[in-house]
């Protein structure tokens, strides 16, 4: 039989270690359904999203700031560009001391 507060226990402790990835979990699923959705459950999601984040105990500037920051879009990066090189002048060979 599976020790199911045992399994519970352990999900809180990462939970307390590393809050930042579920809720960027949260985030990633919340916005797949609702892609996936049209929109349907936006309200919904929108809910349990604030759920997981009270039960953090996320502030709301900070839930907020969070939410806009990950829904911002990451622009691509500029293409790699090749300029040709001038070869360097010639060097003297080192004199005698």
């Amino acid at each position: 039989m599976v020790n199911l507060s045992g399994l519970i226990g352990k999900a809180k402790q990462m939970v307390q270690k590393n809050p930042d990835a579920l809720r960027s979990g949260v985030e990633k699923v919340r916005g797949v359904v609702d892609d996936k959705t049209k929109g349907k459950y936006s309200d919904q999601l929108a809910k349990g999203s604030e759920m997981v984040d009270k039960a953090l105990g996320v502030p709301g500037q900070t839930r907020d700031a969070y939410r806009d920051e990950a829904s911002t879009p990451t622009p691509e990066p500029d293409p790699v560009k090749a300029d040709p090189i001038e070869p360097p002048e010639d060097i003297e060979p080192p004199r005698p001391v």
